[in-house]
């Protein structure tokens, strides 16, 4: 059947009209995409090219919560460790230039004199060399330890094994190191509390030891009343062995806690090189104790004194690995 009539005209096509409505929206999002990408991505650029020729201050400081904000705040936190270690590296140099330097000054000079007067005078020269010998063999021997022990500790070092273990046997090593330190300061009353049973460890005996005299020698130069005494103390807990050093001395203020394991750190800095050391001791002794798989912490009050204590780790224990002792008590 046919209808006679018109064909109604048909619908105008939105096509025309919606298409570059569509293109246009598109690019104008994809421009402002383009544009929050680029900003970030030339301050992340900026500020690598700036620390990369040297400006150690350059950060990206990008406040943005997405996952270039992370990236940014990751490479600001890379950059300040990277800060901190140079800055500690030059730190270091100077330190030790200086401390070399002293000694060196004061073995000329005693040359000089000893050249200059007679028999007598040349003897006492030698005793003063010879001490500034000593103390700069120390120096060296502590500088050298440290920084083997952090070469073996970085990555993809392939140096001598940064310790020499063997079973050691804890109480012995704590009674050599408490005889060492009344042979050295025999003014000092040391009490010396060791648990009747101590594990052997597995363990790196001269560095060890070094780090328990450091102790030691630590609490002896910070105590000023000779009357003072000094207590070493030992024990089993768990799966650690706990040596603790504690002593009635200045004690550490709460500013300085955090930056006394920083070689060349004085918490006294009133202290003259004579009476205050180097500075290396707890740096030296937390690295062994961190080469050995261990901690060192310390707490202090001024004023009551400090306590170091190092945790070393002594795995299963078992028959095969304790040593039976009666207790190391004051003579």
């Amino acid at each position: 059947m046919h209808f006679l009539g018109k064909r109604p005209p048909s619908a105008p096509s939105l096509a025309p009209r919606v298409v570059p409505l569509v293109l246009f929206v598109v690019g104008v999002s994809s421009l402002l995409l383009a544009w929050s990408l680029v900003r970030p991505l030339r301050r992340i650029s900026i500020a690598a090219r700036a620390l990369g020729s040297g400006d150690l201050s350059a950060r990206v400081n990008l406040r943005s919560k997405d996952e270039l904000g992370d990236v940014a705040r990751a490479f600001d936190e890379m950059a300040e460790r990277v800060t901190v270690l140079l800055r500690a590296e030059k730190e270091l140099l100077a330190n030790v230039s200086h401390e070399l330097r002293t000694p060196l000054a004061r073995i000329r000079v005693a040359l000089d004199l000893a050249s200059e007067g007679d028999v007598a005078t040349a003897k006492e020269s030698l005793v003063d060399i010879a001490a500034d010998l000593d103390e700069l063999e120390g120096l060296l021997s502590d500088v050298l330890t440290a920084a083997r022990l952090d070469l073996a500790n970085s990555p993809g070092s392939r140096g001598l094994p940064p310790l020499h273990l063997e079973v050691v046997d804890a109480a012995e090593l704590l009674a050599g190191a408490a005889q060492r330190f009344r042979s050295a300061h025999p003014q000092r009353v040391l009490w010396v509390d060791v648990a009747e049973q101590l594990p052997a460890l597995q363990a790196d005996r001269v560095l060890l030891r070094r780090s328990i005299e450091n102790l030691l020698t630590n609490a002896h130069k910070y105590t000023e009343d000779a009357q003072a005494t000094i207590d070493l103390r030992a024990r089993a807990q768990g799966d650690e062995l706990v040596i603790e050093v504690v002593d009635r001395g200045i004690g550490i203020s709460g500013a300085d806690l955090p930056y006394v394991f920083r070689a060349f750190f004085r918490a006294d800095r009133s202290r003259t090189r004579s009476t205050g050391g180097l500075g290396l001791g707890l740096a030296l002794a937390k690295r062994i104790a961190e080469a050995h798989g261990g901690t060192i912490e310390i707490e202090s009050t001024v004023g009551k004194g400090t306590l170091a204590r190092i945790r070393l780790p002594i795995g299963p224990r078992s028959a095969a690995n304790t040593f039976e002792h009666g207790a190391l008590t004051e003579p």
